[in-house]
């Protein structure tokens, strides 16, 4: 059975939900390569990632970040880039996807003009090659380090994790609004900006359970 249309991406909630129903149970393995020896292999549990992502939404709201707001997302798969997301759905901010290596570095600049973040989020790498190439210069206004618990003279992701209430506040969206920008590979000229709704995201998280048969 796949979700109603009229439904919205409720991802943080049932993450929520699971951690009070499971907490100890897995919710991601994140495998490090490693310059000598083995990979590292990281694991996530629900408690954990549902906790982080409702106390960094706290923060993020204190930072300024509302509904409709466009973060720029510069953080690669793993735990960190987790919890921003259903943190930044939480809120039913934008997030703008980016992937420099498929783009080109210099291409990224041409991408954020033409959607206009307001915030950026990335990893020390990241804001390097921001500074260097004036990814969004012309319109980002806040900048979020993430990786590092903290760093002199930065906002970091980790920083921005608050007390979280009870109750998080509901999601604040509806079906049409705007969950991800992300762009095309530019094979044709520039990346193209595509934009996917909270509808979107519901059918294709409802395609992916009903796909492999899962049952959360």
């Amino acid at each position: 059975m796949t979700e109603s249309l009229n439904t919205v991406f409720d991802l943080p909630d049932r993450i929520r939900t699971l951690a009070q129903e499971d907490p100890d149970r897995t919710a991601l393995i994140h495998i490090k390569p490693s310059l000598f020896g083995d990979p590292k292999v990281e694991t996530t549990d629900y408690r954990t990632l549902s906790h982080r992502a409702e106390a960094t939404a706290v923060g993020l709201r204190e930072f300024g970040i509302k509904k409709g707001t466009l973060c720029s997302f510069m953080v690669p798969p793993g735990e960190d880039a987790l919890v921003l997301s259903l943190a930044l759905w939480r809120i039913g901010a934008i997030m703008v996807g980016i992937e420099p290596h498929s783009h080109g570095l210099r291409k990224v600049a041409v991408c954020l003009r033409s959607v206009g973040p307001e915030v950026f989020f990335g990893t020390p790498e990241a804001f390097l090659a921001q500074r260097v190439f004036g990814w969004g210069k012309e319109t980002v206004k806040k900048k979020v380090l993430v990786g590092p618990a903290s760093a002199p003279g930065f906002t970091t992701l980790r920083s921005l994790e608050r007390p979280i209430p009870e109750i998080p506040e509901a999601l604040d969206v509806t079906p049409d609004d705007i969950a991800v920008i992300a762009f095309t590979t530019g094979s044709t000229g520039n990346p193209k900006p595509t934009i996917m709704s909270q509808r979107n995201l519901t059918q294709l998280t409802a395609g992916v359970k009903n796909q492999w048969q899962l049952d959360s």
